[in-house]
Parts: C-alpha cells; sequence; structure tokens
C-alpha cells in the first residue's frame, strides 16, 4: 500500500505542478486516504499527503478546506 501511495501522491503532485489541479485533487486524497488506512493517521507520510490536500485546496482557492487540512497536520504533527 505504501508504494501505491507513494505512486499516487507523486502523480497528483505532478498533475499539480501542471496546473491540472481537477486532475490532481483525487490522486492525493486516494494517497492519503491509503496512507491512513495502513499507516494511522499520525504517520509522518499519511501527514504529507494530508499537507498536499491542503496545498492544493489552496490552489484552487478553496481556501476553508486548505485551512482545514493544514491545521490538522499540523496539530498531528
Amino acid at each position: 500500500p505504501e508504494i501505491q501511495a507513494r505512486l499516487l501522491d507523486l502523480m497528483g503532485r505532478v498533475y499539480q505542478n501542471l496546473g491540472r489541479y481537477d486532475a490532481a485533487w483525487p490522486l492525493v486524497e486516494r494517497a492519503w486516504q491509503v496512507r491512513r488506512e495502513s499507516l494511522g493517521e499520525d504517520a509522518a507520510p499519511t501527514l504529507e499527503s494530508l499537507t498536499h490536500l491542503g496545498e492544493l485546496a489552496s490552489l484552487q482557492g478553496r481556501y476553508d478546506v486548505a485551512e482545514a487540512h493544514l491545521r490538522d497536520a499540523l496539530a498531528r504533527h
């Protein structure tokens, strides 16, 4: 599961860097879900994906979602 999550997160970040935020979101979200299920909510890789979701939401202008994800990641770190 960790390799799958790492690849999903990486592909999502590539789409994000290309400005394809709508394509990136489901990939990064799935990476976060896989990591949460396999490693736990407080594991560093899980928090990394949660942070990536926050950054992506911010780029999409979804500041309330971004703030919630980033605050959650920070609180668990």
